[in-house]
């Protein structure tokens, strides 16, 4: 038996290469950007058979250890069955989504909301507690060897145990790591993943950068104030009068025939949205004093875990709240489906003047986006903005989610 994989994740080429390997399959393994003109469901990685394509890895773990039923890596009985599909949805859905999410920002070194990476670190912890309490009574997760249910949890906690879980963490999880080190020195396994060495201590990924305050003026003694007046001198201390506020520089702009306030109101004078509110609103647009930007994550490949894209999207957002008076716009995940990532994370905004304003420039999270000017002084560029806005599609993927800002 032959088959190809078609695989997007080293994870996942790993997983198979060693299930193909303890069932005497052979697999080429095939490296691509992108399954979608392979796989039904959009999900990878996608293995070729004679009788058609099977996609997602659990499927196609599934379908190897049913093609050597001999070999016993499915269990032996209909309840072994189900057990060992339980816990490779472990794997795929719990551990490996929130292993990703720790660990993408450490090996790329980029900073990340840290609500979201302590989110991980715990949804990693409880995924892990699910497997330490159950091979509390167990050698392996299904039966009495390794089944696709023990590669696929092992896989996905290489790397963790490779960066992350240090002794302190690994402490409470004895059973845990006897059953890790059980597979890991499984002759077949070996022979695929090599040695594998526990981190000394836990890697972190870098933390956002701090804005300096500036530093404070050291104030002048009362009494000295007094002594530096020339005795004759009855006029206010300078220092004592009220600073003025540093204005806006917005606010300097000449006055524009479109209020940024009556146009959101236009755009919710009905719900969800004026569908009569672009035809108004390009009779009233004024270029002189607003302009209009897309925004696009620049990291979408990473966006593998619905719920946790969600959260990056609303944080972005809350962040947001000092521009208001400045900005409206929209923000939004698109893609096949919630079950199919990943999600693309991307905008379009109005502003008010030249160009990206400060309060949104100064946002930590800003500088993870690509900020593009819309031309909408042609027709397409005028569809793009409503397609962005209220278009339930954009550029060929569903808009899944979207969420104003006004």
């Amino acid at each position: 038996m032959s088959f190809t994989l078609f695989s997007t994740s080293e994870t996942d080429s790993q997983t198979v290469r060693i299930v193909a390997a303890l069932a005497g399959v052979n697999v080429t393994i095939t490296d691509v950007k992108t399954v979608h003109d392979k796989s039904a469901t959009g999900k990878g990685p996608v293995l070729s058979t004679a009788s058609g394509n099977v996609a997602g890895l659990g499927a196609v773990l599934r379908f190897i250890a049913r093609a050597a039923p001999t070999a016993g890596l499915y269990g032996g009985s209909v309840f072994e069955n189900a057990a060992v599909d339980q816990w490779v949805d472990h794997a795929t859905a719990n551990l490996a989504p929130e292993a990703s999410a720790w660990l993408t920002p450490i090996t790329k070194q980029k900073p990340t909301d840290p609500e979201v990476y302590k989110n991980a670190k715990a949804g990693v912890n409880a995924a892990l507690r699910g497997l330490n309490n159950h091979l509390n009574t167990n050698t392996f997760l299904v039966g009495q060897q390794i089944t696709i249910a023990d590669v696929a949890n092992f896989v996905g906690s290489v790397e963790l145990i490779k960066r992350v879980l240090a002794g302190p963490t690994l402490r409470p999880l004895g059973n845990f790591v006897r059953w890790f080190n059980t597979i890991a020195n499984d002759p077949v396994v070996a022979g695929v993943v090599g040695a594998i060495e526990f981190c000394a201590k836990e890697e972190f990924a870098p933390k956002p950068e701090k804005k300096e305050a500036p530093a404070p003026k050291k104030e002048e003694k009362k009494a000295e104030k007094k002594a530096a007046k020339p005795a004759n001198d009855d006029g206010d201390d300078e220092e004592d009068k009220p600073k003025e506020k540093k204005v806006n520089p917005l606010q300097l702009l000449p006055e524009s025939k479109m209020v940024l306030d009556a146009t959101k109101k236009s755009f919710f004078s009905q719900q969800p949205f004026n569908p009569d509110f672009f035809t108004e609103f390009w009779n009233n647009y004024d270029p002189a004093g607003y302009t209009i930007f897309t925004c696009h994550y620049k990291y979408d490949d990473e966006n593998t875990q619905f719920w946790l894209t969600q959260n990056l999207l609303g944080g972005f957002l809350q962040r947001l709240d000092d521009t208001r008076k400045w900005a409206f716009g929209n923000m939004f995940l698109a893609g096949a489906s919630e079950e199919q990532g990943p999600w693309a994370f991307q905008g379009m905004w109005l502003f008010r003047g030249p160009g990206v304003p400060f309060e949104v420039t100064d946002c930590s999270q800003s500088e993870q986006f690509d900020w593009t000017p819309v031309d909408v002084s042609t027709p397409e560029g005028k569809a793009k903005v409503e397609q962005y806005f209220i278009g339930t599609t954009v550029n060929g993927r569903n808009v899944l989610e979207r969420r104003y800002f006004k």
